[in-house]
């Protein structure tokens, strides 16, 4: 029986992170798998939950320093 908000500040005392920044996160970590395994980056794009795929190649761009297509590329 806590607020929402409350639980949103411990959440982010102890990860470091805002529950949107950890969801996003494994969401990427998630289209990060799919695409080593051959699944095509905008159906993954769209599997993860992104809206659209500019959004979410700038994501993984931003965690992995490297664009889904270059991603495929190395695998």
């Amino acid at each position: 029986f806590i607020s929402k908000y409350y639980m949103m500040r411990l959440f982010k005392q102890e990860t470091g992170y805002t529950l949107g920044q950890y969801i996003t996160q494994k969401r990427l970590l998630l289209a990060r798998e799919l695409i080593l395994s051959g699944v095509p980056s905008t159906q993954v794009c769209f599997d993860c939950g992104f809206r659209d795929y500019s959004t979410f190649s700038r994501s993984y761009k931003k965690l992995f320093q490297e664009s889904p297509r270059e991603t495929l590329a190395l695998s």
